[in-house]
């Protein structure tokens, strides 16, 4: 199939899906960017599902909750209070038909983005799946917001995912993003691109939780972003435990003063996996203060690199910040990096950094098993004490299930 076929093909594929004006424009936009690249080498790819059926709507549960599976809506349910105090939480067709107003101008300031960033042009160009999540100005809300996303079954449609998290002054919020593989979920690789992004306007505060739990069919390219205005704050916890190879990208700007974040991110390479986790915090005004926080454990033949990026902009005096890389080893064939990096460009600042490549603390294991544990159980309590970086309640069950399928020491 020519490209001038394939590219007809998939801008009638957007008339079917009936999408806006702009945003057809804007994915055509994104196209042109990508006929200059090599994107198209494989020519007749498909890269959007049938139009799926809207999503169900259930009231049984009071959680906050939508799911996904690969491109496909499954359900979404929101309780009638915070409806009734503006909250959105819909899925990315819905957002830019049913809320232009609030989305349109996020979509259409990432065209100045294109020619650096052909992964950016990728996503505007062929999203198939997302969510959107608003909270009003001043609206808390104290349930957590929770998102899935599941592997679909030997489906070889690449799956780029949009998720949206617009937090207008004073807001606040808990929000829980899943991605995962259930049992039998197919032997096809598939690719996924999973963009999230979290604006926080004055005084907000999020606290993101994500758990990644994808089965070794699934690449995975997850890029997290966060956008901080005047005193907000925004913690992240990212558990990233999948078996698959991943390249995790998290970048966070701190655009106005007193602008706060801490990112925490626990990971596992086994196998002859590769994980490539990248974590930059960008101080862009005045009193803004960022953490970076990464602990690792590789075994088997598994590769992980950990790199740490603290930035600190002229003009952003009294910023700070710190960042701890923590690399555990289980195995002489395993391989691991970390790459602690401190960019500063102005005086008056604090800027600190740690980082380490250990094996397994002897002591510590004879401590333990001078008490009676034997030593496959004593590795693994040093391995969950290690890898523990704070996570809530509701992950606890969850997180110990996962971490005893992923160790195999």
């Amino acid at each position: 199939m020519k490209k001038t076929c394939m590219l007809e093909k998939i801008k009638q594929t957007f008339l079917l899906r009936k999408e806006p004006s702009w945003l057809i424009d804007l994915r055509l936009q994104a196209l042109a960017r990508l006929l200059e690249s090599d994107f198209f080498q494989k020519e007749g790819m498909d890269f959007f599902d049938k139009v799926s059926d809207p999503p169900v709507l259930k009231e049984m549960d009071p959680s906050p909750r939508l799911m996904q599976l690969g491109s496909r809506n499954l359900y979404e349910q929101l309780p009638m209070e915070l409806i009734n105090q503006g909250v959105i939480f819909t899925n990315f067709l819905d957002s830019i038909k049913r809320h232009e107003k609030l989305v349109k101008d996020y979509w259409q300031a990432k065209i100045e983005l294109f020619e650096s960033n052909q992964k950016l042009a990728e996503l505007v160009a062929f999203v198939n799946s997302g969510a959107f999540l608003y909270v009003p100005k001043n609206v808390e809300i104290t349930l957590p917001m929770e998102y899935f996303w599941v592997k679909s079954e030997n489906s070889e449609i690449p799956i780029y995912v949009s998720i949206l998290i617009l937090v207008e002054e004073g807001g606040r919020v808990n929000y829980v993003e899943r991605l995962q593989s259930v049992e039998k979920s197919g032997n096809l690789p598939i690719f996924l691109h999973f963009f999230s992004e979290v604006i926080a306007k004055k005084g907000a505060k999020v606290n993101f939780w994500a758990n990644e739990t994808l089965n070794q069919q699934v690449k995975a390219y997850i890029w997290r972003f966060g956008k901080l205005h005047q005193n907000a704050q925004v913690n992240w916890q990212i558990n990233a435990l999948n078996n698959g190879d991943t390249d995790l990208k998290v970048k966070v700007d701190l655009v106005e003063e007193g602008a706060c974040t801490t990112v925490k991110i626990a990971g596992i390479s086994s196998g002859q996996q590769e994980q490539k986790i990248k974590t930059q915090v960008r101080n862009c005004a005045r009193h803004s203060a960022g953490k970076i926080v990464q602990h690792g454990v590789v075994q088997d033949q598994g590769k992980l690199l950990f790199e740490g990026v603290g930035k600190i902009q002229k003009e952003a005096k009294g910023a700070i910040s710190k960042q701890e890389i923590r690399v555990l080893m289980l195995s002489d064939k395993a391989q691991a990096k970390v790459n602690p990096i401190l960019l500063i460009d102005e005086d008056e600042v604090t800027a600190e950094h740690a980082a380490s490549i250990a094996h397994t603390d002897e002591e510590a294991m004879y401590y333990l098993m001078s008490r009676g544990i034997k030593r496959k159980q004593a590795v693994h309590l040093l391995i969950r004490g290690f890898l523990d970086l704070g996570r809530p309640s509701f992950f606890k069950s969850e997180w110990a299930e996962v971490l005893e399928g992923k160790l195999n020491v």
